[in-house]
């Protein structure tokens, strides 16, 4: 250890034995000294600025990455030798923070605007200039490289997205090519519907025209054959004949064609007996027209043959005329008379053979159901018996024959929800029910299990679990869909029919509140395909596909038809169409009721106060929620905010009271954040089935156990019905 006075201020420094040189704040020039701080006269002759001991120093501390102390140093060196270029170059690699000079190269940036670069090109000899500029040279070369490789890359790039975008053109085209083929393909399909529904139309209408024509005609000849005859002329006889040829073996058509020239005949043979010219020349006429039928011809002749007989004895009538006045005035009172007679047979035959002969025949076609037939029959003779009824009944039975055909030929073209209700709204004919509720089940989802203030569920079997008191349920089978109101539930059979259970607060309340009585009404409906019941109504969707309801909300349902699925709020029925819109009856007061736009929906759910809709693509739509002062309901937790970041890929929804619960694909459930026990939820998978009641949010998961969520934030349940 040596102690060195510095010459220029006089400073005693302590440094190490071999340290030849001690730095003092930029003083370079210093004094050896004893321990006694003396100055070694000698030693301090002897002492000079060695510039390159600092340098050395300074490049140590490069190596140890103490920047600071290496520009230190060489602020030192430059102190004393302005134009040293190692000391700029230790500047540079302690500005560029490098360790080593030969790592210059690897300097990830150039540095030739670098100001001590620029000194040391400017104060260094021809070995440093050459080692800077090969190492800039080789930061340029690497910079090369990696342009090059850039460029590389971005024509790589390039072509691969020149080549992304002629696969997706050649996809598009091919889509495009595809769509177009389908697009043809249904285009010829439905013209070849529409000619084939042409086709039949047109068929229809010539039957019917055909029908029209032969009805009319037989109706008139029944009223009276001989009226056409007498008051008609022959031109309209003719084209009644004539439009009868045209329909030619058609039924009846023969017969009537029969029936006409023999009217015609007959009156023609009793008026070519009268005297009457106008009479002989109708008669002339017939005769002529009807040309080989019977004797028509020897009519004709004898016609003839009496007009020239009559043209020569005219003379000789008119000497006899005032002689055989009185005997042709017998003659006349006598055709009176007969045509009188004739007449009152007419009238006894319009009068009481008529209706009886059309009345039988009636029967006689309805026992054939041949109802339209049936329906012109008895249209004539509406005052007879029970005509209006029977008319009125066929009018039904004809209905619900054309909507079983329409239904049968609907369901070939693959319209099973329209064919599911055309054979429901057949009535009893032959098996339309049992055909309308196979299509139904083919694609309707039923619930299996709901809550309200308490839960039920449908047990493999079609038995049914249930809690709180509803010992009725204990007895229930055949179950498909139940739905669960305010102290009551309700079960569907399979047989269409409604089960009706209540605890006894249910039972002790239904005398006091008339609502409550009518939910007793569900016992007596037939042909329901799905149920929704709420707190104190409930509704069932009818096989024909309209939709009945306990109590005053029945009123709400005009034109509430071609229905496919039901859910019921506190006060609004919601109903799904086969084309994916909505429709919804009822109290709007928070518009849960404004459904109106929504489209491509493949499921639905009725809160108390507003109504979601799941979307084929697997996102909801929610109605909005309108504070309305004057509602029994004014409270909003969030139960509508179903757009959210996260809600889709969606596969089941039920809307509560106060929030809305739905199951993704993956299991998982989604909750509304509004209402308090989202957490609970967040740990709930393999859910494929999610109700939303008043005191449980519900879900089934896939080993079906139902998992409670209750919406007082419980922790969830497990149980197995």
């Amino acid at each position: 250890m040596a102690f060195y006075e510095c010459k220029k201020c006089g400073k005693v420094m302590e440094v190490y034995d071999d340290a030849k040189f001690i730095t003092c704040d930029g003083c370079f020039t210093t004094q050896p000294v004893n321990e006694n701080g003396e100055v070694k006269q000698e030693e301090a002759a002897n002492a000079s600025v060695n510039t390159q001991a600092f340098i050395e120093r300074a490049f140590l501390f490069l190596e140890d990455g103490e920047w600071e102390k290496a520009d230190e140093y060489s602020e030192k060196v430059l102190d004393v030798e302005p134009k040293n270029a190692q000391a700029y170059l230790v500047k540079l690699m302690s500005d560029l923070k490098v360790r080593k000079r030969e790592y210059l190269k690897d300097y990830p940036n150039h540095f030739v605007v670098n100001n001590n670069y620029q000194k040391i090109l400017r104060f260094g000899d021809e070995a440093i200039i050459m080692e800077m500029k090969e190492a800039v040279d080789s930061i340029e070369e690497r910079f090369q490289q990696q342009r090059a490789a850039a460029e590389n890359y971005r024509i790589q790039q390039e072509e691969l997205r020149l080549q992304q975008e002629r696969e997706a053109a050649e996809l598009r085209a091919q889509q495009a090519k595809a769509a177009e083929e389908y697009r043809q393909q249904q285009a010829k399909i439905a013209e070849e519907m529409r000619i084939q529904r042409e086709k039949e139309a047109q068929e229809m209408r010539i039957k019917q025209e055909e029908e029209r024509k032969i009805s009319t005609y037989r109706n008139m000849l029944a009223v009276n054959p001989y009226d056409f005859a007498v008051n008609g002329n022959v031109e309209f006889m003719k084209n009644c004949i004539n439009n009868l040829i045209s329909l030619g073996d058609y039924e009846e058509a023969p017969k009537l064609i029969e029936k006409f020239k023999e009217v015609l005949y007959d009156r023609a043979s009793q008026l070519r007996n009268y005297d009457s010219k106008e009479d002989k020349e109708y008669a002339k006429e017939v005769f002529e027209y009807l040309g080989d039928y019977k004797d028509s011809k020897i009519f004709l002749e004898e016609y003839q043959q009496k007009l020239n007989q009559e043209n020569q004895e005219k003379l000789q009538m008119k000497a006899f005329k005032k002689a055989t006045f009185k005997k042709k005035l017998k003659k006349a009172v006598i055709a009176i008379v007969s045509i009188v007679v004739v007449l009152a047979i007419a009238a006894v035959s319009l009068v009481v053979v008529f209706p009886i002969m059309k009345y039988n025949k009636a029967l006689e076609l309805l026992d054939e159901k041949k109802y339209a037939e049936a329906i012109e029959e008895l249209d004539l003779i509406r005052g007879y018996k029970d005509s209006i009824s029977l008319i009125r009944q066929a009018r039904k039975d004809k209905a619900m024959v054309d909507s079983y055909n329409f239904a049968a030929n609907i369901e070939k073209e693959g319209y099973k929800m329209q064919a599911a209700m055309a054979y429901g709204a057949a009535g009893d004919y032959e098996d339309a029910q049992e055909k309308s509720k196979e299509l139904w089940d083919s694609f309707l989802k039923r619930k299996t299990f709901d809550a309200y203030f308490d839960v039920v569920a449908i047990k493999t079997g079609g038995t049914v679990y249930a809690e709180s008191e509803y010992s009725e349920v204990n007895s229930w089978k055949g179950i498909v869909e139940v739905s669960a109101g305010e102290d009551f539930v309700v079960g569907l059979q399979d047989d269409g029919k409604v089960l009706l259970a209540g605890t006894s607060s249910f039972y002790e309340t239904v005398d006091e509140f008339d609502y409550l009585d009518d939910v007793k009404d569900v016992e007596d409906w037939e042909n329901i395909v799905s149920i929704s019941a709420n707190s104190t109504f409930v509704a069932g969707l009818k096989s024909d596909g309209t939709i009945v309801a306990t109590g005053y909300r029945n009123d709400y349902l005009t034109g509430a038809n071609n229905i496919v699925a039901i859910d019921t709020g506190y006060g609004h029925i919601v109903g799904l169409k086969p084309d994916g819109t909505v429709v919804a009856y009822g109290n709007n007061d928070n518009g849960q009721c404004n459904v109106k736009g929504w489209t491509d929906i493949v499921a639905i759910s009725a809160g108390e106060y507003h109504t979601v809709g799941l979307r084929k693509d697997g996102t909801l739509v929610s109605t909005e929620f309108i504070d309305n002062p004057d509602s029994d309901y004014d409270s909003y937790s969030g139960q509508c905010d179903v757009r959210e970041a996260g809600w889709k890929d969606i596969v089941a929804v039920a809307a509560g009271d106060t929030y809305t619960i739905a199951v993704k694909s993956d299991g998982r459930v989604l909750v509304t954040s509004g209402y308090g026990y989202v957490e609970e939820t967040e740990s709930w998978r393999k859910i494929i089935g999610v109700a939303a009641g008043q005191s449980y949010a519900l879900a089934l998961d896939d080993d079906g156990c139902l998992i409670y969520g209750s919406t007082n934030n419980y922790a969830s349940q497990i149980r197995k019905p």
